[in-house]
């Protein structure tokens, strides 16, 4: 590109480009400040305030807990937090392993230290400045990743930009980097990822190749020559750089570099004087990067065959970047030789391509290609539609403006594609444009597929509008037919990414952030019931995802790609076809808990993957409350939820088999303490049809009795329970239900046989058992003991029953 003349003395010509690049970062800021503000209020809501800190915590937080709720569910973000913490408990750069998911037995981790790096270096700095924990510290590194890489990314390239292209292309550039739809949303608060990293990486190598393309130089010049030489290095290491992030983002824009290439080549051989480009040097340097990338992420694990696959970085794509390279310098050259010569360095160029092609799709996993650096998601806001792909995007409802904010920049494409067949590309002014225009056409055509790319599109058509408005080679109808659509799509740009801003309030609390906090309150309230530390749960894999961050629990199948083995088990669990099955297999994976919430129905779709007749899967049974007699129903209340009124969650815990008996009593307390109560006078009905004379049908039949206020009824099956436990027939009840009849005889005012029972219970209870009790059991029992001055035995186990209290009815018990 021709550089800015050197003319330039006003101060608006010398120094816009600052001014541009201050109003720009204050917009930035202060966007990024309102978010950051909402997100710290919603983690604050439903007890959120009250988690307290604990520096001994790898997280940072009591009991190994999580604070900040992650917008929009992102379960990437959750699992680079996690990832994170990790490394700063375990003391090492390079984490290999984690647990919280394929339970019991964990998996490797595949995806890059880099972004590891980069978000444990700003938690460092918080850490060390602040004085947090290093766990409270990396939730705080997560609000404010995105932010400081955006503002980096906006003050290097603008000054690039201004160096290379002059002052109004980076004031340009600043402008159109902070409002561009949906570009201005890829850097997100609190959902640190590496797809801004991408963006950087991918703008970055652009650039520097778009200003290492001048006019062809006399082959007198070599410091010249070294300067562009120095160019095309730094671009091989910023695409270098995003391999190791993510070769699925990052292969396309160097595959499009490769064809806008060849292209180039063709046309500066048909000059009089060709002036080959230093495509050698550009693969050595995109080449080492990859490979030392690899040599740091896999090769201490190079006994592991997953070390070897393609679908991740990998030494083939080193030799495919070179041999790339290869072949682009030959073809640049005026004088390639013999046709024989011709063939044979092609084919040698073409080889380490040809056996990266053949390895990528004979012999590689499908993990690496799933785990896509590019979001499926248009934008990471909540504004953004609930869509993967194009179609299914413009098929929704209220898409308009922002389908044209998101499709507009694609006019400049169309404008420079006209004037390029108008020219026949003459003048390397032209031709030096084409370097953009591969990768971003390749962008476009993944856009429409996955809706992340438009992110990628918008970012390179604001470089390629911005070199091209202020080129004196471009005429003025093209630089109008360039800036209308761009300048118009900025300001719809501004309009979509900045309106929402202002002062945190719970009006503007989505409802994925209202789903996290339920799942945040249900993962801390099962880890405190948990027998051991991080219980294994089989739900949903996103919901999964959610109780192994906010809990410290851990999950079979998540979101993850690298995690196909935990998935498989938890669709071959959901699929079991007989209990014994099921048993079988959440005995081998020491499942705990299964857990179904109405707003993520994604168990069904387990057992619809697993078998061809869900209708008869594990799953099928436990929503038909058929549940198998080694799972015991766990009640559990539901925060109250603008909008979640009617949703339910559905918690089982697997423990020993128990009676016929038992079970429908379990399952009939469940349905009295979850608020069901025609399933509760059903199950209280099949308990007095077949074990009319048992004990905890006498038991069942008095609760009914409560619930209905039916004091007659109640007196009866008081009398019922005093003989039969007279009659020596509580011998075998389990524990729960002694508590069950203690609490309902106090309720019939038969208070000598309720303190016996309570003593009984008093003088058995565990840790154990009282993590099984409902929290309206377990707060009956404790205003018992209070009443009938039956004090606990032993004061630890007082003291943890009541932490299991909510914290506002703690007080009323300590003492």
């Amino acid at each position: 590109m021709t550089q800015a003349p050197k003319t330039q003395t006003t101060f608006l010509s010398s120094k816009g480009w600052i001014l541009a690049f201050a109003a720009s970062s204050l917009l930035l800021l202060f966007g990024h400040s309102s978010r950051i503000k909402q997100i710290d209020h919603v983690s604050n809501l439903a007890g959120g305030d009250e988690i307290a800190i604990d520096p001994s915590s790898p997280t940072g937080y009591e009991n190994g807990f999580r604070k900040l709720v992650v917008p929009e569910k992102n379960t990437n973000s959750i699992q680079w937090i996690m990832q994170v913490q990790q490394l700063f408990e375990e003391d090492t750069l390079l984490l290999r392993h984690v647990d919280y998911d394929n339970a019991p037995d964990g998996r490797g981790v595949r995806t890059s230290s880099l972004y590891r790096w980069y978000l444990g270096s700003i938690a460092f700095l918080n850490s060390l400045l602040t004085g947090n924990p290093t766990g409270v510290s990396v939730e705080k590194a997560a609000l404010w990743a995105d932010p400081i890489l955006q503002l980096a990314t906006l003050l290097l390239l603008a000054w690039f930009i201004k160096r290379h292209f002059g002052t109004l292309s980076a004031s340009i550039f600043a402008a159109g980097f902070v409002s561009l739809f949906p570009l201005s949303t890829a850097f997100a608060p609190g959902q640190p990822g590496e797809s801004s990293v991408l963006i950087a990486c991918h703008l970055g190598a652009i650039a520097t190749l778009l200003s290492a393309v001048p006019t062809p130089l006399p082959s007198d010049a070599p410091p010249s020559l070294s300067k562009r030489r120095r160019l095309f290095i730094a671009s091989g290491l910023l695409a270098g750089l995003g391999m190791w992030i993510g070769i699925a983002g990052t292969l396309p824009i160097i595959f499009g570099i490769v064809l806008s290439g060849t292209l180039l080549a063709f046309l500066n051989t048909r000059q009089a004087k060709s002036d080959p480009l230093p495509w050698r040097a550009w693969a050595i340097a995109g080449a080492s990067t990859t490979l030392v990338a690899w040599l740091i992420d896999r090769a201490p694990a190079i006994a592991d065959g997953s070390s070897w696959q393609s679908d991740f970085i990998h030494p083939l794509y080193s030799a495919a970047w070179l041999g790339s390279g290869e072949l682009l310098r030959f073809l640049s050259m005026p004088n390639k030789g013999s046709t024989r010569r011709k063939v044979t360095v092609t084919v040698l160029c073409l080889l380490p391509i040809a056996g990266l092609v053949y390895l990528s799709s004979v012999n590689s996993s499908v993990e690496g290609w799933s785990l896509n650096p590019v979001s499926i998601k248009l934008t990471r806001l909540p504004i953004g539609p609930d869509a993967a792909g194009f179609v299914e995007w413009i098929n929704q409802d209220e898409t308009g403006l922002m389908l044209i904010a998101t499709l507009l920049p694609l006019a400049t494409l169309v404008s420079l594609a006209f004037h390029l067949y108008k020219t026949k590309l003459a003048g390397s002014e032209n031709r030096a444009l084409l370097i953009i225009l591969g990768p971003v056409l390749l962008a476009a055509v993944f856009a429409f597929s996955r809706l992340g790319w438009w992110n990628q599109v918008a970012a390179l058509t604001l470089l390629l509008a911005t070199t091209a408005l202020t080129s004196k080679h471009v005429s003025q109808a093209l630089k109008w037919s360039l800036g209308a659509p761009l300048g118009f799509a900025a300001l719809l740009g501004l309009f979509l990414s900045y309106s929402g801003t202002g002062k945190a309030s719970d009006n503007l609390v989505e409802t994925k952030d209202f789903e996290s906090l339920i799942e945040r309150h249900l993962a801390q309230w099962l880890a405190k019931r948990g027998a051991i530390p991080e219980e294994v749960a089989l739900a949903p894999p996103t919901v999964s995802a959610t109780l192994s961050y906010y809990g410290g629990l851990r999950g079979l199948g998540t979101p993850y790609p690298e995690n196909v083995e935990g998935f498989s088990t938890a669709v071959r669990l959901s699929a079991a076809s007989t209990a014994d099955e099921a048993h079988a297999l959440s005995e081998g994976r020491e499942v705990s808990f299964i857990i179904h919430p109405s707003w993520d129905t994604f168990l069904e779709e387990y057992a619809r993957l697993g078998t061809e007749h869900p209708e008869n899967s594990f799953i099928a049974l436990l929503n038909r409350w058929l549940a198998p007699r080694w799972l015991y129903p766990v009640a559990f209340q539901l925060p109250v939820v603008p909008g979640f009124e009617n949703e339910w969650v559905t918690i089982y815990r697997v423990g020993e088999v128990q009676d016929n008996s038992s079970a429908i009593a379990s399952l009939f307390e469940y349905f009295l303490d979850t608020g069901r109560r025609q399933l509760a006078v059903m199950a209280q009905e099949a308990l007095a049809n077949n074990f009319p004379e048992e004990l905890v049908t006498h038991i069942a039949t008095a609760q009914l009795a409560i619930a209905r206020g039916d004091p007659q009824s109640l007196k009866l099956a008081a009398d019922k329970i005093i003989k039969s436990i007279n009659a020596g027939t509580d011998f075998y009840l389990p524990w729960e239900f002694r508590v069950s009849a203690s609490i309902v005889l106090a309720n019939a005012k038969r208070i000598p046989e309720t303190k016996t029972q309570l003593e009984i219970c008093l003088e058995e209870i565990t840790t154990d058992r009282i993590r099984r009790l409902p929290t309206g059991s377990l707060t009956n029992l404790l205003l018992l003991s209070k009443a009938l001055k039956a004090d606990f035995p032993d004061p630890e186990v007082k003291a943890y029953a009541i932490s299991l209290l909510p914290k506002q009815q703690q007080a009323e018990f300590q003492h």
